[in-house]
């Protein structure tokens, strides 16, 4: 099973597309290095979220759900608890209801059950 560092690695290698704007992100707040993998993701929610506001990269969002369903679904409790806390509570915030929710139909159910255990609600 992936450690955490191993997950950020095959993250970044299997979605570059995104790289770029997630290191943007993740600089507001961290440095860009390995000791911060865990928070990286934390970066990637909010880059989505960024999408989600301007209303781009639902394919890639949803791409990116189900990659997170799956390694959810295999992954170490380390792996699992780093989805759960640092992506998925992070998903949606401050996105308005009318912007979230085509991407909120697309979020696979295991991770909807996440989100909703965590906030109570659905964003949308």
């Amino acid at each position: 099973m992936d450690s955490i560092l191993q997950f950020y690695r095959k993250t970044r290698e299997r979605f570059a597309t995104v790289v770029d704007k997630t290191d943007k992100e993740h600089l507001k707040s961290w440095e860009l290095d390995d000791e911060y993998a865990y928070s990286w993701f934390q970066s990637l929610a909010n880059m989505l979220n960024a999408e989600m506001q301007k209303q781009v990269g639902l394919d890639v969002a949803e791409t990116l759900f189900d990659y997170m369903r799956e390694q959810f679904s295999t992954g170490s409790p380390e792996v699992q608890n780093c989805i759960d806390v640092s992506f998925v509570e992070n998903l949606v915030w401050r996105v308005s209801s009318e912007k979230a929710r085509p991407y909120w139909l697309r979020i696979p159910d295991l991770l909807k059950n996440l989100y909703l255990e965590f906030h109570r609600s659905p964003p949308c």
